[in-house]
């Protein structure tokens, strides 16, 4: 299983297939092992085991058995790496980093453009890329400091030795708190009421949430060697954001919408891991290490003549932009309907001349702004799905695609508006429209890119 073990369903999908497969009579050879976020030691010890232990059982098996198996294990092997992934990244340039909201915006998003080759990295509307990044140098010291070790004490991380402030930098992560650090440090600190809070999985969770490394050293001091607390933090994982590009229209360019975190803890400004580095210290001509991602379950119709609906809220409309893109760079006709939902239409109605060059180009056939903070009522994305839902409805009935893009809890409030709209205006009773909004899951007609 691969997992996060900050997440309340630490490798669930894993354990459910364990389960099941004990349900159905299935004879274990080896143990689960549920791995967190420095998953490749563990899969590299655990994969030879389970291939030696399958072998062996065919081995044994009897020889009419063996005589008429029709399946065998092969291991696989990997040629030297062609392609660019996460531990083969590509060196990216940056072309553009600005601002696309107004200065008293309530969050800023900046608009990225990263060169690439496109012999070397390529990538589809729907995709990510993951970004590495390094963590802030004011933000190293204040660690450093708080926990009174030398910048330069020698470290370990990995088969790499460094010292202590490289490590911090660029191999350890800061702005995001793991649960099983906060555990392990109020063993060290002995500070009570941390020991109390650990007790509680889903208490110290939602705590570390909001926390970076920084705070917990602060709050509950403790001293320990360099190599014992670069053992104790979790190592730095690279961030992916939605591509807001085609590669039809920008073959050399991948476009990214960055919103910068910002955020306080106990009265001190911290600053998002990633979006911080992005927004603050890379500017254009810069160098970036990435990769692509893929997302095969979320991509355009293969047929061009379907119809879409793109529903995004913030930030979340970066793939909607890519797939708009695609659509009028080969030509496809079939109806695109766009929703978009952020707070204000002056200071963060992101990528306003795209959505007009494409509404006057005839791609975009059918645009629905929601922005919440413009009226003393406020409206989402979901509210405007419900107020042109017989509309909706109509683009359902002639075959449509849903695609849904943002936090979790908006597409959770799309989903129910989707339940509302199947009940009022295709006549289905309350467990019927439930159903017909399953159905469209099931069928990908619904398909959603949550975080």
């Amino acid at each position: 299983g691969l997992g996060d073990s900050s997440y309340a369903q630490f490798c669930q999908a894993a354990k459910v297939f364990d389960t099941r497969l004990a349900e159905l009579g299935a004879r274990r050879v080896i143990d689960r092992v549920d791995a967190d976020l420095d998953f490749r030691p563990v899969s590299e010890a655990w994969f030879p085991v389970a291939l030696e232990r399958v072998e062996a059982e065919l081995a044994a098996a009897s020889p009419g058995v063996a005589a008429h198996r029709d399946a065998e294990v092969v291991p696989l092997r990997f040629p030297a790496p062609v392609r660019h992934d996460r531990d083969h990244p590509f060196r990216a340039t940056v072309l553009d980093n600005r601002p696309i909201t107004t200065r008293d915006a309530v969050a800023e998003v900046r608009h990225l453009a990263i060169e690439i080759d496109p012999q070397a990295i390529d990538y589809a509307p729907g995709d990510s890329l993951g970004v590495w990044f390094r963590n802030a140098p004011a933000l190293v010291g204040a660690v450093l400091g708080a926990v009174g070790l030398a910048a330069d004490a020698p470290v370990a991380v990995g088969s790499d030795a460094l010292p202590l402030a490289e490590a911090l930098t660029a191999r350890l992560e800061l702005t995001r708190l793991h649960p099983t650090v906060a555990a392990a440090w109020a063993r060290l600190s002995g500070a009570a009421e941390l020991a109390g809070l650990a007790q509680d999985r889903e208490a110290l969770r939602t705590w570390c949430q909001s926390r970076q490394v920084i705070d917990l050293i602060t709050q509950y001091p403790a001293r320990l060697q360099a190599a014992d607390f670069a053992g104790l933090l979790q190592p730095l994982a690279p961030r992916l954001y939605s591509i807001a590009s085609a590669s039809a229209e920008t073959a050399d360019e991948i476009h990214l919408t960055v919103s910068t975190l910002r955020y306080q803890c106990n009265g001190q400004d911290r600053l998002g891991g990633a979006s911080g580095f992005l927004a603050e210290r890379l500017a254009a001509g810069d160098n970036l290490d990435c990769y692509v991602l893929e997302n095969p379950g979320f991509r355009l119709p293969a047929d061009g003549d379907t119809p879409i609906i793109l529903v995004g809220a913030g930030t979340g409309i970066a793939p909607f932009r890519a797939f708009l893109q695609q659509r009028a760079a080969v030509g496809d006709p079939g109806r695109n309907w766009l929703v978009f939902g952020n707070r204000h239409f002056q200071r963060d109605f992101l990528y306003q001349a795209d959505w007009l060059r494409l509404r006057k180009a005839g791609v975009l056939h059918r645009f629905s702004p929601a922005f919440s903070r413009d009226t003393a009522q406020r409206v989402y994305v979901q509210d405007r799905l419900r107020a042109e839902g017989a509309e909706l409805w109509r683009w359902l009935d002639e075959g449509a695609r849903i695609y849904c893009c943002g936090a979790t809890a908006m597409e959770s409030a799309v989903r129910e508006a989707l339940v509302t709209i199947a009940r009022d205006h295709g006549g289905l009773s309350a467990d019927g429209a439930l159903a017909f909004v399953e159905t469209l899951r099931a069928d990908a007609r619904y398909l959603r890119d949550t975080y």
